[in-house]
């Protein structure tokens, strides 16, 4: 599953330029956009997190509090914790997504 982890975070990369697209900042700068999409999807894991806990059932909160608290849970780790977590995982990515982003727009406008 690490490439399917890789995907993933590369999606999380390419969703943030497009957020900024939709914001109004298509132009960035190599530089801009090395700042800027970092910064961003470390607020997109953020977001993600807070959005699917309430979809954990009890054993699963305990398991990402366990993940949060552990100092070197990688990429993947998460991504396989969140695949077999969360009921429906494709189809609630994506809203979650379309809520960061319309939260991102609104922030940038």
């Amino acid at each position: 599953d690490y490439q399917n982890a890789l995907k993933f975070l590369f999606v999380f990369d390419q969703f943030v330029l497009d957020a900024l697209a939709a914001a109004g900042l298509k132009n960035l700068t190599d530089e801009q956009k090395r700042s800027f999409v970092p910064q961003i999807r470390e607020q997109l894991e953020q977001y993600i997190g807070h959005r699917v806990l309430p979809l954990l059932d009890e054993k699963n909160q305990e398991m990402f509090v366990s993940l949060l608290q552990k100092e070197d849970t990688t990429k993947e780790e998460w991504f396989n914790f969140l695949k077999v977590s969360i009921p429906h995982f494709e189809n609630n990515m994506v809203g979650i997504l379309a809520d960061f982003s319309k939260e991102v727009k609104q922030i940038l406008q």
